[in-house]
């Protein structure tokens, strides 16, 4: 029995495009997602919660916020370690141990009798935290550019 010509043709066009479909839809979701590591938008907050620093008037908040402002930085440069450890072992231990630094002398201030010798830490533990973290954003740059 032969073989219908005109159905085969038919039959081959439908294959070859639900695999074409397939393809462009394989294709088009992997190119939805970003190609930027987790760290990427953790660094970025990390960034906007040093910034904030900037914005602390410790004569007229006080303390406190000043306080307020470096727990947040903390908070957003744990997210940020977390993200990129494995990637950059060496900058991200050097923003943690400068950040448990710092954490030290914000207990002390919570202590009258501490609270002028640890405000006299402050200036150097942020400018480490400082640097740690300009070498860690560095070493992320460009897989985040």
């Amino acid at each position: 029995m032969a073989r219908p010509t005109s159905l085969f043709p038919q039959a081959r066009r439908r294959i070859i495009a639900v695999a074409l479909l397939g393809a462009v839809a394989a294709v088009a979701a992997t190119g939805c997602g970003s190609s930027k590591p987790d760290y990427c938008d953790q660094r970025e907050d990390f960034v906007t919660s040093i910034n904030s620093l900037a914005d602390v008037n410790v004569i007229s908040q006080g303390t406190d916020g000043l306080t307020k402002r470096i727990d947040e930085v903390q908070a957003s440069a744990k997210k940020l370690i977390d993200a990129a450890k494995s990637d950059f072992p060496d900058q991200t231990k050097a923003l943690k141990d400068s950040l448990d630094a710092l954490s030290g002398s914000l207990e002390a201030l919570k202590d009258p009798s501490t609270r002028t010798a640890a405000l006299a830490q402050l200036p150097a533990e942020l400018t480490t935290m400082g640097t740690a973290a300009q070498n860690l954003d560095k070493a992320v740059e460009d897989k985040c550019a």
